[in-house]
């Protein structure tokens, strides 16, 4: 409740920057994202046929370590692939493995770290 508190508030004070007196639901999220494909390794597909060059960003919570490497591997090509140039790939792991790699194909790599979150977590944010 505390935080729907504090959402408000900041609400009040910017309401143009805000946009919403509260969070959206957890039942919004599932209704935008009800339809979509989630099998990450058909993104070019995807692109292809809402005829997307590229994308800006994309945000990822699979968990790569526990994939097989020709799926973990053919998946983060894939979404380096739908990057437009100086786009941006985030994910989130709770090991540092694929760090290595992503140094190897993105152009910058930043390394954060969420303490806080159970279990802890890595954050990488890539550019390409």
């Amino acid at each position: 409740m505390e935080t729907r508190t504090a959402f408000f508030y900041k609400f009040l004070v910017s309401p143009r920057k805000i946009g919403s007196i509260t969070p959206s639901s957890a039942y919004l999220t599932r209704k935008m994202l009800a339809g979509v494909d989630w099998q990450a390794e058909k993104l070019p597909q995807l692109l292809q046929e809402h005829q997307l060059t590229g994308v800006d960003c994309l945000i990822s919570g699979l968990p790569f370590a526990a994939f097989p490497a020709s799926l973990r591997n053919q998946i983060l090509r894939c979404a380096y692939e739908a990057l437009n140039p100086g786009g941006q790939f985030i994910a989130f792991q709770y090991t540092p493995l694929l760090h290595p790699y992503l140094k190897r194909q993105y152009r910058q790599v930043r390394l954060g770290f969420e303490p806080r979150n159970l279990p802890p977590a890595f954050v990488f944010t890539c550019t390409k």
